[in-house]
């Protein structure tokens, strides 16, 4: 929470429009029809929002919603909302001209901008971060953006996944907001739990090394699996909430 107490508030808004609703992409995949039609809404807003005096008409439309298929696919609808609102304020590097046209060339000229600044935000909240965090592994993001992709085809988690990579990447994005005594409790439920079937697991171990071994790994393995019921609790609920929500 110390590197979101440092971020000014566009910054914060870049992150929470990045992280509080599923990309484009998952939309499309979980519903087209609907992600077309939260399109055309997204559309009229930003018009609004920007000055665009006529709505493009059906040909137009169809025209940039394929060109944000191809190219916008990672982002949030939030993202592009955001992207026209800090455009429409002067928030970028500059403000581009629609001309009174919302096409492609105004969409690429804003979003270009946009991702320059989204990039910057990222480097200072990696700048912001303590010492032995200050890298955001690429690894650990394309684990995270896997992840949900997973949840949203199967309906159901992987059995096997690098859990401690997604935790990382969430917390390092703050995306995790948990209380000292939350964790506490959440590790301390977790290794009663764990501790009993430890116990019965050595009933059949023989020798004192494997024994002491399989022991000295409990508290380890019990911090996994903390992370691992963290990612999906707020994974979940982050892809709830997003399945949900609309454009406000």
């Amino acid at each position: 929470m110390v590197v979101q107490s440092k971020m000014t508030p566009n910054e914060q808004k870049i992150i929470d429009s990045a992280t509080n609703q599923v990309t484009i992409r998952e939309f499309i995949r979980s519903d087209e029809i609907k992600s077309e039609t939260i399109f055309k809404q997204l559309v009229v807003q930003c018009c609004v929002i920007c000055g665009v005096r006529s709505l493009p008409d059906e040909f137009l439309f169809k025209t940039i919603w394929d060109f944000v298929k191809s190219k916008y696919l990672h982002y949030t609808f939030n993202e592009l909302k955001n992207a026209f609102t800090m455009n429409a304020a002067g928030e970028l590097d500059k403000r581009y001209d629609h001309f009174q046209l919302f096409d492609i060339t105004f969409i690429s000229s804003v979003m270009n901008a946009y991702d320059n600044v989204k990039i910057s935000t990222r480097h200072r909240m990696k700048q912001l971060l303590p010492v032995e965090n200050n890298l955001v592994d690429i690894n650990k993001e394309n684990l995270y953006f896997s992840l949900k992709d997973y949840y949203l085809n199967h309906n159901s988690w992987p059995i096997v996944w690098n859990w401690d990579a997604v935790y990382e990447y969430m917390d390092e994005m703050l995306m995790i907001e948990m209380l000292d005594e939350e964790k506490t409790n959440l590790f301390n439920h977790t290794y009663s739990k764990m501790k009993s079937e430890l116990d019965l697991q050595l009933l059949n171990v023989s020798g004192y090394l494997n024994r002491s071994r399989i022991q000295e790994s409990l508290k380890d393995n019990v911090k996994s699996e903390c992370r691992k019921i963290v990612v999906k609790i707020y994974l979940e609920k982050q892809i709830n909430q997003s399945k949900n929500s609309t454009l406000s």
